[in-house]
This record gives structure tokens, C-alpha cells and sequence, in this order.
């Protein structure tokens, strides 16, 4: 076995304490923010995110943003602050000292601005508040602060003494903060709380604009200025802490975790609140005007330099090329008994990894350098490695070259200290070192795609045939006995005696009392795709093309098992995983896109679903206004609804169900967001829609609304009872008179005529673009294969839809009243004109008749022939 030291890896030590970053989605002008300097953000009780800017501000629905500024109403372009007062309206206050509100979708101007401009040169970011009684506080800079009342009467309040700084409790915890005449700095703060005035020495604070107050673990106060925080105890006792940076803006978690924005020094984040010397430290080199954290638990940061940042959780943590590794593809992950975590990745390096990357090493061992597994065998500190060139040993500072062809795909272990490894063509088993079998790759070559042995000492394999078991040198299929097990097998293991094997296209399959139970997509996992598995207790967790899947199997009966989803929305860097193991205590999660970590029971979803609404009505192609209930006439009947779900974790992946009560007789499920009813019959009723998360919380309440089309005079009761009258009357003459002259064609017709004439609308609901279109059958001329679509053509439209003609004479709802003459075409056969000798005529349209339906001319003939009587 060929040696040689690691001296001939690269070693970087610049690589030193390499931290784990949060993925963060960016938004910036490119994506629709009016400016990339942003001072504030603040979400309103619709769950809307809005952002204050120097170019004006901007709504975000987590799809598009809406921009305001001085053409739509505001007093001036720079706006500060954001604030949604207790009756739900929204007030900006700007830079001009000019406040405004949004209230009905319109920007208004505050009926006493010129109060408040009159009394302060500018305003700076700082406290505002509006109480229950429509009064206003404005910090006023280094002037203290004013009041203006309903009345718009104005009034100043200043502090008396020098080098102090002012903490108001308002409606029994709002903090207001607000400071005078600063001298030297801070020395003092006058705290007001119920009408009680305290004084409290503190630290010298150095004197700056920029300060804020917030209450922080239940019952302290956090108050920031320059570079100093200072927390205040219930007893009036401080420490004061020195930041790195000038502190910007400060901000408590639900979960009681502290964030500190600073000026150019990014988002400090002290876990549990502990302000230390050691927070951690992201965005760095970006100043934090603002944070936030929204009611699906994700988190906004606004800066001055860059726009807005989007994290999902804080919970998920990842090595990216952005912060340590040198390529986006991690392939494998292994760890020692100890606290060292072994990566490799695509392009041939694999990473040391302890609380932070120590060492990058880069193997060079092939012409196509890869690292495809690793395995770390505990009971000789050696690090196994399959790549595609050479199978290598790692023993301390030495690596050695397993001999003959490599390309090793899984590695185990058995009992017994001896080592299997599989590739692309052959099997081999190596005790100390040493090949002590191979299997024959030039007579039976044979794909080693997944390596286990289990307990009873079976050595189970997978290849792209299925399953297989290895003994006495012979490999013997396992699918024969079952067709589940065919499929291609990426990865074997093994939970409390029931055989777990992971496949590529059909799920995870389990062999559970002697029988197979499969788990697939319809069983909640996300994918079928799976490629790798890892036992952790009694959890099974599946690294799939489409995220991690974390199971909590249930062994009376493996279908209902609890299956929990990560992906991207909640934080990891790419939903294409290749393998997980735990380490620390942690999950590690190998993707395409980085190394992430996150803990298993800190999945940080949200406890409901989006708020829903409804963003436009459009009644036959023209916009109206949105209301909770519609009359229209009979002939205003195509409409067009769109809605949307407020969840900024799962933009993209949001699903809706949508029902017109009256119509739909189930649910229609889809991620589009806007959906089409032509030709809606008279009659009542109610439209609902809700919204789906991906952590799967349906929204609290639907978006509704009433819909009411009125019958034209030939379809009102009473015209509807003569009609019926007339048709029993001419049913009972016909059957009476000429009945034994016809066949069971005209029977047939017949009672096409009466269902027709007493049948409620039918619709077909098909998605076509990016709309969901409710089609009434009743409309349709004729429908026509088109290649891989069908033209379903009406009246006023012609709708393309991706089917085959088959497939969509199946989904017809009254297919009695369709004929298919043609290969190529399907007829209704009230539309139908005229009959020639080998075509139909409808609305001017010549169809033919080919000879293998020539036999249907008959019936259309008798259809006609009944229709004039």
C-alpha cells in the first residue's frame, strides 16, 4: 500500500475560526425597494412588511413591492419611522418633521404637520408613538420631546437637568425614550412609570443621536448610546457593556436571544440574552437600522448601505464559499468519537471541522478529483476515503492508496473489524489493510450503489437493478420477491429489526413484520428521491432532492408515522441534501450549496397559517372595487379573482385551496394565485380561499366574499315551470304518438334534451399559464388534439390545455351530451348545425366525420331530428 505524508495536501491556516453564517435572502432596488438606505421596518396587523427609506417607503407581500413617496402622498421622500397605532392605521414620520398616515389604501397627510414643523427644524430617527386618544409623541433630537393632541394643541417637555436621558413607560409598556441637554455625555436617566419618577446614575455614556431603549428579559431595561449598552435591573442597579461598534438599534427575540445592530459592524447576537465578549457576529461591515421579527418567526434587518436582509430561522447555521469552504458541493460527512467532523466535497477537498473549520486539505489522487465517501473507523482513528481515482487511508499525518481500481461509493464496517467497500463495477472486503476479495469486475461486474450488514451478520446490497444479498462470493436479487424492491437502492440501514432502504424514485421503503410498507410523497415525505439514510434513536432522517425529511416512526403501523420537512424556507443552504449525521448534537446536512447545522427540535415553524386575502376582482375583464358581497346581472358572469397568503418563508411554495361554494363541489388545490369562473349560471354563491405554509398551517381564517348572478327573465321560476310543463307535456305526446317509431338513439337524444334542460352548470377545471380556469362544459363547441394539448374551444375563447384528447373526454362531467367523431375531435352535439355526408357543421365551422365514426352520423342526425320537434 503506497504511503505518503499529508505534507503533500494543502493546508491553509487562514481558515483559522471559520464560523457557521446564517443563510440570509436579500432584497434590494433590483427586487423592487424604492432605495438600498433603509432606516426602519415594522410589520402591520395584516402581517404586511413596510420599510422606511430616503426615496419613500415600500409595502412587501413577500412577492412584490409597493412603493410610496411624495407623487403618492407622502410630505417628503426621507421617512424615518413606521408605526401602526392601535385603530390600524400607519404613520411615517419624515425628515421634514412632516408626519403622514396610510389609511384606506391612501396616503394622507396628518391634519397638524404644520404644528409639528413649525416647532422642530428636522426630525431624526427616534421614539413615536400615538396613544388610544389620537395623541402623538415625537423625540424632538436633543430638544427633548412634544405632544400634540386631537386638537392639534402642541406641547414641549424638556428635562431639567443636564447629562440626563428620559425613559417613559406608555399604556403600561410602551417604552418611549427621549433626551435633552446632553453636555459630556450621559450620566443620569429618568425613568416615568405609572406616574412615578425615578432617577438612576449610570455609567458615563457618551452623547449621541442615536440611542434607544428597550425592555429585555421580562423585567430589565436595555439602553444604548455610542458604543455603550447599559441594562438596568428592577432594583435600579446597572452594568454597562461596551459594543465594538456604535450601536444602531437593539432588539429581543421571542425567545429572548438579543440582537444589536451597529453602524458598519453588521448584527450582534448574544444567545439568551448574555450580552458577552464573544457574541456572534453576521452581516458584518453593514450598518443595522432596524430589526425585526416577523409573526412566522423570521427575521428583517434594514441597513444603510445594502437594502433589507431576509432570515427564515436563526436556528440553521451554514459553511458556504462565502465563509470557509472552497466549492458548493458537499458529497459526504463523517465524525469521529470525539469532536471532529470530517467533509468532503465535489472538487476533491475535505474539511476538519470542530466548533469552526481548522484545516482545508485538498486531495489531489486523481484526473477527476472527488470525495464520494467517507467513513472514520473509530477503533483505529484511520479516516477512510472513496474517491473516484484511488480509495485512500488517513492515519494521522500519513494517507495510503488502497491498491487496484477505486471509485468507492459506500464504506462499512463489519463486527468483525473487517471493511467492505463497493463501486461501480466490484465488491471488495480488506482486513488489516488488506484485500482479501474482490469480486470478478470483468465476468460479472456488479454496480455497488448502497453497503449494510446487518445484525445476523447478512451482507445487503443495492445496485441499479435493487436489492441484493452477498454470500459465499455469489450475489443473490432480493426483488424477486417483491416488486418494491426493484427499484434503484441508494442507501441501507437498519431500525429496531426492520430493514430500512432508501431508493431512487420510489421512497423509503421498510420491511416491518415480515411484509414492505412504503413511504413516498403521498405519505408526507418530499421526495421519492432519497440518497441517504441515518438512524438516530428512533428517528430515521432522509437526505432527499427536495430537503431533509426527519421521521418518528411509528412501529404498529409505519404509514402513520410523524414526518417533519426542512429545506430552504426554514434555513437550509440548498434542498438538495446528500447525506446527514449528527454531531454535537446537532444536524449536519450536506448539500449542494454549503454544509448546514441546525438543532433537530428547533424547527421554528409557525403556529398558523398566512393571513389571507383577496387582492382583485375582475368582473368580465375589468377591474372593481374588492367587496364581501357581489350582485351582478346574468350577463356579467366570467370573473377573475386574485389572492394572495402572506408568508415570506414559503414565497413560492405557498399552496391554496379555493372553493365557489355552489360550483365547486370539493376543493381545487394550487399555487397559483389567481383563479377564473366563465359563464357562472344564476344563482347564489360563496367564494373562499386559503393559504397553505411550508410548514403545513393552513390560514386561521379564509378570504370570503358573496356572489350573487341574477337569472334573465326566461329563467325565473316561473317562466322555468311553464317550460317544464310544456316539456312533460311534449314528452308524454311523443312517447304516446311516435315512440315505437324510433330507436334507442332517439331515446337516447331524448334524455339528453331533458338532462340538459334541468342539469345545473358543469364546469372543467383545468390550470392553464399561471391561472386555475373554471370552464362551463355547457359553453364548449368542440374540443381538438393538438400535439401534446387540446384546444377546448368556446364561443368567445379558445382555451389550450396540456392533455391528450382521451384524457379530457374522461373529465367531462356529462359526457352524454359530448360525441367523439374523429380522432381528432370531440363535438357537443347541441352545437351541431348541419350534417353532411362525412362532416358536421357547427357555427360555421366544417368538422369532419372519419370512417371509424361514421357510424355516429346517425346519431347526430336523430339528435337534430328531435331538436326540431
Amino acid at each position: 500500500m503506497a504511503l505518503f505524508t499529508l505534507s503533500t495536501l494543502f493546508l491553509n491556516p487562514n481558515l483559522l475560526a471559520q464560523h457557521p453564517q446564517p443563510i440570509f435572502k436579500h432584497y434590494t432596488v433590483e427586487d423592487g425597494l424604492s432605495s438600498s438606505e433603509v432606516h426602519h421596518v415594522m410589520q402591520d396587523s395584516k402581517g404586511y412588511m413596510w420599510f422606511a427609506t430616503d426615496m419613500g417607503v415600500s409595502r412587501f407581500d413577500g412577492y412584490d413591492f409597493q412603493n410610496f413617496s411624495f407623487q403618492e402622498g407622502l410630505p417628503d421622500n426621507t421617512i424615518f419611522n413606521i408605526y401602526e397605532d392601535c385603530k390600524e392605521r400607519i404613520w411615517f414620520v419624515s425628515f421634514s418633521g412632516r408626519l403622514s398616515l396610510f389609511e384606506d389604501e391612501e396616503v394622507v397627510a396628518y391634519k397638524y404637520s404644520n404644528v409639528l414643523e413649525d416647532a422642530v427644524v428636522n426630525l431624526f430617527k427616534g421614539s413615536f408613538y400615538v396613544d388610544r386618544e389620537d395623541m402623538v409623541y415625537v423625540r424632538v433630537g436633543l430638544q427633548g420631546f412634544i405632544t400634540i393632541d386631537k386638537e392639534g394643541e402642541l406641547r414641549s417637555y424638556h428635562l431639567d437637568s443636564a447629562n440626563t436621558s428620559g425613559i417613559i413607560y406608555l399604556d403600561g409598556g410602551e417604552i418611549f425614550s427621549y433626551t435633552g441637554n446632553l453636555g459630556n455625555g450621559i450620566n443620569n436617566l429618568k425613568i416615568i412609570k405609572e406616574g412615578d419618577t425615578t432617577f438612576i446614575s449610570v455609567d458615563q455614556i457618551s452623547s449621541r443621536t442615536n440611542f434607544n431603549c428597550i425592555e429585555v428579559q421580562s423585567n430589565k431595561l436595555l439602553f444604548a448610546a455610542g458604543r455603550t449598552a447599559c441594562l438596568i435591573s428592577p432594583n435600579l442597579t446597572s452594568e454597562t457593556h461596551t459594543i465594538s461598534h456604535d450601536v444602531l438599534s437593539t432588539f429581543e427575540d421571542l425567545e429572548k436571544d438579543l440582537w444589536i445592530g451597529t453602524y458598519q459592524g453588521g448584527v450582534l447576537f448574544y444567545k439568551n440574552g448574555l450580552i458577552g465578549d464573544n457574541p456572534m457576529r453576521y452581516l458584518e461591515g453593514l450598518s443595522i437600522t432596524g430589526i425585526l421579527q416577523d409573526y412566522e418567526g423570521g427575521f428583517w434587518f434594514t441597513t444603510l448601505e445594502s437594502g433589507v436582509y431576509y432570515l427564515s430561522s436563526k436556528y440553521f447555521l451554514s459553511y458556504t464559499k462565502a465563509n470557509g469552504l472552497n466549492g458548493d458541493k458537499v458529497t459526504c460527512l463523517a465524525s469521529d468519537s470525539g469532536n471532529t467532523l470530517f467533509a468532503g466535497l465535489r472538487n476533491g477537498t475535505f474539511f476538519t471541522i470542530t466548533d469552526s473549520i481548522i484545516s482545508k486539505q485538498e486531495l489531489s489522487m486523481s484526473v477527476t478529483p472527488s470525495v464520494q465517501t467517507l467513513y472514520f473507523d473509530q477503533n483505529t482513528s484511520k479516516l477512510w476515503v472513496g474517491s473516484p481515482g484511488s480509495d485512500l487511508i488517513i492515519d494521522g499525518n500519513k494517507i495510503g492508496i488502497i491498491p487496484g481500481i477505486g471509485g468507492s461509493h459506500h464504506i462499512i464496517q463489519s463486527a468483525d473489524g473487517s471493511i467492505w467497500m463497493g463501486n461501480h463495477s466490484s465488491l471488495r472486503r480488506l482486513i488489516d489493510e488488506q484485500i482479501v476479495l474482490t469480486t470478478d469486475k470483468t465476468k460479472n461486474p456488479f454496480r455497488v450503489t448502497a453497503l449494510y450488514q446487518g445484525k445476523q451478520g447478512k451482507l445487503w446490497l443495492g445496485n441499479l437493478q435493487g436489492l441484493w444479498t452477498f454470500k459465499d462470493g455469489a450475489f443473490t436479487p432480493a426483488y424477486q420477491s417483491d416488486s418494491l424492491l426493484r427499484y434503484r437502492v441508494s442507501d441501507i440501514d437498519e431500525l429496531n429489526g426492520d430493514l430500512c432502504i432508501a431508493t431512487k424514485g420510489a421512497g423509503l421503503i421498510i420491511r416491518h413484520n415480515g411484509s414492505m410498507v412504503q413511504l413516498i410523497t403521498e405519505s408526507s415525505l418530499s421526495s421519492d428521491n432519497i440518497n441517504d439514510i441515518f438512524i438516530d434513536g428512533t428517528n430515521i432522517w432522509l437526505s432527499t432532492n427536495n430537503g431533509v425529511n426527519k421521521i418518528q416512526l411509528n412501529f404498529q403501523d409505519p404509514l402513520s408515522s410523524q414526518v417533519t420537512i426542512y429545506n430552504t424556507s426554514h434555513g437550509l443552504a440548498s434542498n438538495e441534501v446528500n447525506q446527514v449525521i449528527k454531531f454535537k448534537d446537532k444536524i449536519w446536512a450536506a448539500t449542494n450549496r454549503g454544509l448546514s447545522i441546525f438543532d433537530d427540535y428547533a424547527n421554528n415553524s409557525s403556529q398558523s397559517g398566512p393571513n389571507i386575502y383577496i387582492k382583485g376582482v375582475s368582473i368580465s375583464e375589468s377591474d372593481t372595487n374588492i367587496l364581501s358581497s357581489y350582485e351582478l346581472p346574468y350577463d356579467q358572469n366570467q370573473i377573475t379573482i386574485r389572492y394572495l397568503g402572506l408568508s415570506y418563508r414559503s414565497v413560492g411554495q405557498t399552496e391554496y385551496r379555493v372553493k365557489m361554494k355552489g360550483i365547486d363541489s370539493s376543493w381545487v388545490y394550487t399555487q397559483n394565485t389567481s383563479i377564473r369562473y366563465t359563464t357562472i349560471p344564476p344563482g347564489s354563491y360563496s367564494f373562499e380561499v386559503a393559504a397553505k405554509n411550508s410548514s403545513g398551517q393552513w390560514s386561521p381564517e379564509p378570504a370570503t366574499f358573496k356572489l350573487i348572478i341574477r337569472p334573465p327573465f326566461w329563467k325565473t321560476w316561473w317562466f322555468t315551470l311553464a317550460i317544464i310543463l310544456l316539456a312533460f307535456t311534449i314528452v308524454y305526446l311523443f312517447f304516446r304518438i311516435r315512440i315505437l317509431t324510433y330507436n334507442r338513439d332517439v331515446v337516447r337524444e331524448l334524455m339528453i334534451e331533458i338532462l340538459n334542460k334541468f342539469r345545473p352548470a358543469e364546469y372543467l377545471v383545468e390550470r392553464i399559464g399561471s391561472s386555475t380556469v373554471s370552464i362551463n362544459t355547457r359553453s364548449i363547441l368542440w374540443i381538438k388534439a393538438a400535439d401534446n394539448y387540446v384546444e377546448i374551444v368556446t364561443k368567445d375563447k379558445t382555451y389550450l390545455v396540456r392533455s391528450t384528447l382521451d384524457q379530457m373526454f374522461q373529465k367531462l362531467p356529462n359526457k352524454l351530451s359530448f360525441l367523439k367523431i374523429h380522432r381528432s375531435y370531440i363535438i357537443q352535439l347541441s352545437k351541431v348545425k348541419s350534417v353532411e355526408k362525412n362532416a358536421v357543421n357547427i357555427n360555421d365551422k366544417r368538422i369532419p366525420v372519419s370512417d371509424s365514426y361514421n357510424r355516429h352520423l346517425n346519431i347526430i342526425k336523430e339528435h337534430l331530428l328531435l331538436r326540431k320537434k
